[in-house]
């Protein structure tokens, strides 16, 4: 009796989205790290619709990441994928309403976007496809740079004077973000 009603309730229980197969199952990733392969094949997710995303049926993977940076560049890499697609949403949660911030669709194997206003500690999403119906395995790379320790005023580099000389690529404002009046 207590398998057959086992069974009945696995039967009867709706079933959960594979990992990255919904934005509540998006798999969780490091702002900075190169992760795969996965496989989109067989998702059924299909919205929100990216502005850049081409024509064919939606078979989004979705990711997730914790800004650490204000700017992040992710790179969605074609294995057996081709013409991938790539998305960057803000939501409060996994419910959405979601926000598109950057969308990249380079017509070819690997597409990818940059984007340099996210806010740090807060959480992300990205969507993955592939163009025109097409499906299959890519890799995925997440960067964010190191914001300097010196990005505000108040933690300014001391230079030393006078006639401080440094070398030309000695300091750079890569990472930095940008300055309010």
């Amino acid at each position: 009796l207590h398998l057959f009603l086992l069974s009945l309730i696995l039967r009867l229980s709706p079933a959960m989205a594979a990992a990255g197969d919904a934005a509540c199952t998006a798999v969780l990733v490091s702002s900075n790290s190169s992760t795969g392969p996965y496989n989109n094949t067989g998702f059924t997710s299909t919205t929100p619709n990216p502005t850049c995303f081409g024509g064919g049926s939606k078979n989004y993977f979705w990711f997730t990441f914790i800004a650490t940076s204000p700017i992040v560049t992710i790179k969605a890499n074609g294995a057996s994928i081709a013409k991938s697609m790539v998305a960057l949403y803000s939501a409060s949660s996994c419910a959405g309403p979601f926000t598109q911030l950057a969308c990249g669709n380079a017509n070819n194997i690997n597409a990818s976007v940059t984007y340099n206003a996210l806010t740090v500690g807060n959480c992300y999403y990205i969507i993955v496809d592939g163009n025109l119906n097409n499906v299959g395995t890519f890799s995925l790379v997440v960067s964010s740079p190191i914001q300097p320790i010196n990005d505000l005023a108040c933690s300014a580099i001391s230079l030393p004077t006078p006639d401080f000389c440094s070398s030309p690529d000695a300091f750079t404002t890569f990472g930095a973000t940008p300055e309010t009046a």
